[in-house]
């Protein structure tokens, strides 16, 4: 097998892996157009492929707004501690009737209706945090508290395990801090594994992580300040 080809059939098995990882849409885009019909010998070397799996990750996907949340970390300041109650949605009136029968689109219809009432019901009666109910929060008194704290987001944030969501997130906890001039709000689903970044007030789109720290330990600092705990 020629050089060049043996390069593409190799290129091939890396993309081929890459699908099922979270790097897989940036891979994806950095070989767009790059064809085995359109490459010539010599067009293509392996110092192409190793460079295609180390193409920065884009500003805004979860993974690039994560490590820029990241490198703000060392200068956080105003640091605090969220209790959030995810929003759920309401219960139906009665089953779901099947698909094609009579009811079943005025069924949808009300549905949709009565979950867009609810969403908005739920943050006109109190504060929310990206559609999170705000039940308290807490800003760390001493070191140790914020060491707690900060932890919490340095080890959701460093994390970027290769496998897919397990679940529908629900944060009940978020960490917010400024630096550079920038607000950041990490907010964090312990249940899922989940971890999603708002920069100034932009939420982005959330991630996988793992190792999210003491969550017990952010609990026991709710309960010592009288914050509720979400259910």
């Amino acid at each position: 097998m020629a050089g060049p080809q043996r390069v593409l059939t190799a290129l091939a098995l890396i993309l081929s892996l890459a699908a099922c990882t979270p790097e897989a849409e940036r891979v994806e885009a950095a070989t767009e157009g790059m064809s085995a019909a359109a490459v010539e010998p010599g067009d293509l070397s392996w110092a192409d492929v190793r460079q295609t799996m180390t193409v920065p990750p884009s500003p805004d996907s979860p993974r690039g707004r994560a490590l820029a949340a990241l490198s703000a970390l060392e200068a956080a300041d105003e640091v605090t501690l969220y209790s959030l109650q995810p929003w759920r949605p309401p219960d139906s009136d009665g089953p779901m009737p099947e698909y094609g029968a009579p009811d079943y689109a005025s069924f949808l219809r009300e549905r949709s209706a009565a979950t867009e009432r609810s969403q908005q019901e739920w943050c006109a009666r109190a504060a929310c945090l990206y559609g999170n109910r705000i039940l308290g929060k807490v800003v760390p008194e001493d070191a140790g508290e914020r060491a707690l704290v900060l932890d919490a987001a340095l080890r959701s944030l460093g994390a970027d395990p290769d496998y897919a969501f397990a679940c529908i997130a629900e944060y009940r906890h978020a960490v917010e801090f400024r630096a550079g001039g920038h607000l950041y709000q990490v907010l964090l689903c312990y249940g899922c594994g989940q971890v999603a970044v708002a920069i100034d007030g932009q939420l982005g789109r959330p991630g996988q992580t793992h190792d999210m720290g003491d969550e017990d330990g952010l609990d026991r600092m709710f309960v010592g300040a009288g914050v509720p705990l979400a259910e």
